[in-house]
């Protein structure tokens, strides 16, 4: 059960930082600014009904940090196929809808990589989209890596799970439709 918020509701979308933050941030008590700052961001999923994550955008919100929001978010589009890319635009514009989603959750970067479509995640195939992906996660400046499911990050184990430890070094999420998933922990 969440509990009551003590500050007042905000006046526009949840982003009265005025009425919502104690008057000396400074002075206050960490966890109150920390508490302030989480049910700001609650507050602001719950508003975001059009998001393709609104079912779970509330609780995804919770493993999203400033940190994270400070950082890029990458959306990554893969179809394995020319056939899929050209007869299941379905698929397409779910992945595509993900650039949405990340702005919706607060970041403020998103960079989309598609250069993968109708490439095959198996391993036998070059894909310098995903080898863009893995360099933009070394280089730290990735809060969060988008994909429709995680699976479609690689069809590898080997490449999958190596992006995976990438994504915990760099303090990365992976973040399907799913849910938020914090390899760190």
């Amino acid at each position: 059960m969440r509990r009551k918020s003590q500050y007042r509701e905000p006046m526009q979308l949840g982003l009265d930082l005025g009425r919502r933050i104690p008057q000396n941030p400074l002075g206050a008590n960490p966890k109150g600014l920390i508490q302030a700052l989480a049910d700001l961001l609650l507050e602001a999923a719950k508003r975001r009904a059009s998001s393709p994550f609104r079912c779970r955008e509330v609780t995804m919100s919770i493993k999203i940090t400033p940190d994270h929001l400070s950082r890029a978010a990458v959306v990554y589009v893969r179809q394995s196929t020319m056939s899929q890319v050209m007869g299941n635009l379905e698929s397409q514009r779910r992945q595509y809808d993900l650039a949405q989603a990340a702005e919706t959750a607060g970041f403020r970067s998103v960079t989309v990589i598609d250069d993968d479509l109708g490439r095959s995640g198996s391993g036998s195939t070059q894909r310098p989209g995903f080898e863009r992906l893995v360099a933009m996660v070394c280089s730290g400046d990735v809060g969060a890596v988008y994909c429709i499911e995680a699976s479609r990050l690689a069809r590898n184990g080997r490449d999958w799970h190596h992006l995976i430890d990438l994504c915990a070094l760099a303090g990365a999420l992976v973040i399907d439709p799913d849910g938020a998933y914090d390899h760190t922990a």
